[in-house]
């Protein structure tokens, strides 16, 4: 008896990601608003600490003038991670982001703010 293997379909993780994936990806998923964007517990002490909203992160995300000031570079989980800088509320914010690509598709997780 011949068994076939049980085969899983796997999104092959990206070799590289420059800065305008990176702002492609994420901008994608902030205004997809489905659920992909993860704000760690770490990010929403800070966000109250700091007074910061998350339409005030998303603004960041989203700006057209925002700049990425780090990154993207491959943190050893896979991860990319980057740092982008930019105004909202009349606030100059830096925002981290991972993102995490894996088989179930994109998921951007916000790391921090300040």
């Amino acid at each position: 008896m011949n068994k076939k293997p049980n085969l899983r379909v796997v999104k092959k993780p990206r070799d590289n990601i420059d800065e305008r994936d990176a702002f492609a990806i994420i901008r994608d998923l902030v205004q997809a608003d489905d659920g992909r964007v993860v704000l760690r517990t770490h990010l929403k002490q800070r966000m109250q600490e700091r007074q910061i909203s998350r339409t005030q992160i998303d603004n960041v995300l989203l700006g057209q003038h925002s700049k990425m000031i780090e990154g993207p570079f491959q943190k050893t989980n896979g991860r990319w991670n980057c740092k982008i800088r930019g105004i909202a509320a009349g606030r100059d914010l830096q925002v981290v982001v991972d993102i995490d690509i894996d088989h179930n598709g994109e998921k951007v997780i916000v790391v921090t703010a300040f």
